[in-house]
């Protein structure tokens, strides 16, 4: 997968693995592994405590490494097809109201980082899109940025990357606030 997906993403397959599955199934021979050792990984990783969504993920992971042995021929069968994850538990997203907005606005008033914490705030942009904001991304005359990278973490270290899907490269209307604290950080 290393070729197919983001370093990042690459990197959390292996953990998901590394941490969750082969401590459970490791031992088991590749040719003897059955759809019961698949379900006890999952189920011990819902004792322990670990998010529907990280079990989902990691069944997802070895339901695809299993299914490349499958094609290469070290399997017959693609045991980890067979079993179902739980379904994703999909919590609400909290969002500060505007109260709480101004609150923290006023506290980073003297703040170094105050024209980021009011885009943030006013624009809703993902934490490694506005991290990835570079100056000709923004038209202040305009009052808007431009999403066409976001920072991230790959195997130099950090880089701003193009955004993974064509919707994520967008342009946002910045407020009145945004366009004046970035203007003020620009200066």
């Amino acid at each position: 997968m290393r070729s197919k997906v983001r370093y990042r993403t690459w990197k959390r397959y292996g953990q998901l693995l590394e941490r969750h599955v082969v401590p459970v199934i490791g031992p088991v021979p590749l040719a003897r592994l059955s759809p019961i050792h698949v379900q006890r990984a999952l189920n011990r990783m819902l004792e322990r405590g670990l998010s529907s969504t990280t079990v989902h993920h990691a069944h997802a992971v070895l339901r695809r490494a299993l299914k490349d042995a499958v094609e290469t021929d070290l399997v017959s069968r693609n045991v980890a097809a067979r079993i179902k994850a739980p379904p994703m538990a999909y919590r609400k997203m909290t969002t500060l109201d505007a109260d709480q907005a101004r609150t923290f606005l006023t506290e980073a008033a003297g703040d170094d980082l105050k024209a980021l914490w009011v885009v943030a705030l006013t624009t809703g942009m993902r934490i490694g899109e506005l991290l990835g904001l570079r100056w000709p991304d923004v038209d202040l005359e305009h009052c808007l940025v431009h999403v066409t990278g976001t920072l991230s973490r790959g195997p130099a270290g950090l880089e701003v990357a193009p955004p993974k899907t064509r919707r994520s490269r967008r342009t946002i209307r910045l407020s009145h606030a945004a366009v004046e604290a970035v203007g003020s950080h620009r200066v």
